[in-house]
């Protein structure tokens, strides 16, 4: 016999082995992983995927928000970034965003430069990215 073959069952299954050699093949079991084994793997998959979401949509659902209400940007770049960040260029959009409001040198409240500093910590950015615009928050809020 010159090929292997692999059988997925519940119970031990004797499959030829490939012995490229004039001896004859030899037996060897396989055994297939234990049901209770495979749910809980498949369960862990499912937690990691749910986590992988929520952390998304989290993001998402911050970052789209922040962009829009954020002022000194153009229509244009509003666009430009909710799109970035629609397809998941969250960091890009992000720093295309704090960019943009050091370049305008726009003012900022307390709250909404803390906003930029949750949702740059949540996106995985570096802290520098938005360190430019702490110079730019209103005094006295």
């Amino acid at each position: 016999m010159n090929h292997s073959q692999i059988v997925m069952t519940a119970t031990p299954t004797i499959v030829p082995d490939t012995i490229h050699s004039d001896t004859e093949p030899r037996p060897r079991p396989i055994r297939s992983p234990s049901f209770r084994s495979s749910d809980r793997f498949t369960h862990q998959l499912r937690g990691k995927h749910m986590r992988n979401r929520e952390r998304i949509e989290c993001i998402e659902n911050s970052l789209i928000p922040l962009i829009r209400r954020v002022p000194a940007l153009s229509d244009e770049d509003r666009k430009d970034m909710t799109e970035l960040a629609v397809h998941a260029e969250w960091g890009i959009a992000f720093e295309n965003m704090c960019a943009q409001l050091g370049e305008y040198d726009a003012v900022l409240t307390r709250e909404l430069h803390e906003e930029i500093v949750r949702v740059g910590r949540m996106c995985g950015v570096e802290p520098r990215t938005w360190k430019n615009l702490d110079e730019n928050v209103e005094q006295g809020r």
